[in-house]
């Protein structure tokens, strides 16, 4: 983990790669992006229980702080990462998933240290859509700006719906039982769960996808996959 300062505060996080890649416009090796350190946090947790004679508990806790420091109390959602040369958070966009996946890594104590419904209704305010008769989340949109695309995907809807069980909240419009219904209807000939509705955004296909058909029995079964738990009100569902 590299050391760096955001807001005169010390801080520890792991990067994004160990080399930049010259094709892209940002230097990976001086990115922390929240989203990987969610998966190095969730990841080093579970190591550490499994393998209670070595010793981890510092490195995670230096990542649970640094989860902790992209939170904006002002703004009440999670920001992407951070630069690890200026310590500059990145505040450009507005992302699903590090809503949901911080909401679903971090423990009920860490939690409260955070306001968990307001992160979830950004993403109902800010990345809800009904598109092709499906009902969910994109991916991301400008932080001061309109939607670059209109789109369902099903990996973060999924993800969205585990977090809004996790910690009891419903948007105003949809309740987590009728997103789950709506995605189901994303199931291909082959079984699995297309990785989105169609959408000019290349990152995005109308295939089925491991992710989409993974996550999707995740949240079919109320399982939590940062910590292997079932989401507290799968119950409700039936």
């Amino acid at each position: 983990m590299k050391p760096f300062t955001i807001s005169g505060t010390s801080h520890e996080a792991l990067r994004f790669g160990p080399s930049d890649i010259s094709t892209t416009a940002w230097k990976e090796s001086e990115t922390a992006a929240l989203e990987h350190n969610l998966d190095a946090y969730s990841a080093f947790t579970h190591f550490a229980r499994l393998n209670p004679d070595h010793e981890w508990k510092p490195e995670i806790e230096r990542i649970r702080k640094f989860i902790l420091a992209m939170w904006d109390k002002n703004r009440s959602h999670f920001w992407s990462g951070a630069n690890l040369s200026s310590g500059t958070i990145n505040k450009e966009e507005l992302y699903l998933d590090n809503q949901t996946w911080s909401l679903l890594a971090l423990d009920f104590e860490s939690l409260k240290e955070v306001n968990a419904h307001e992160a979830l209704a950004l993403n109902c305010e800010s990345l809800y859509v009904v598109h092709e008769g499906i009902t969910g989340f994109m991916d991301s949109k400008p932080a001061r700006g309109q939607k670059r695309y209109e789109f369902v995907w099903s990996e973060g809807t999924l993800g969205q719906i585990l977090a809004m069980e996790k910690t009891g909240f419903s948007c105003e419009s949809v309740s987590a039982k009728e997103l789950l219904t709506s995605v189901e209807k994303m199931k291909k000939a082959d079984g699995g769960i297309a990785y989105a509705t169609t959408t000019n955004n290349p990152d995005f296909t109308t295939s089925s996808s491991v992710a989409g058909t993974a996550w999707m029995y995740f949240a079919a079964n109320g399982i939590n996959p940062f910590t292997v738990t079932r989401a507290l009100t799968v119950a409700s569902r039936k």
